[in-house]
């Protein structure tokens, strides 16, 4: 798996599970220390958070910080979000 598609299946574990929380991305980057922009440039793939970042953001939605594939929230994730069928 290359790198992109790994960071993507992050991306999306971490963004369903703010909204299975109900945090907003407001209240997220309060958590964080950071922007709600950036918040959503991170939940876009837009930009590719510091791993301190990364980091917060897996502790602020109560996640440990480790990385490993999640092929269903992906998917969840590239439909919600790019409307891919895929």
């Amino acid at each position: 798996m290359n790198s992109r598609l790994l960071w993507e299946h992050e991306v999306a574990r971490l963004t369903l599970r703010r909204k299975e929380l109900g945090i907003s991305q407001q209240e997220l980057a309060l958590r964080m220390g950071t922007s709600s922009s950036g918040i959503h440039n991170y939940e876009r793939c837009k930009v590719v958070p510091s791993v301190e970042r990364w980091t917060a953001w897996r502790h602020a939605v109560g996640l440990p910080a480790l990385l490993f594939r999640s092929d269903e929230a992906h998917h969840r994730w590239r439909k919600g979000f790019t409307g891919d069928k895929r």
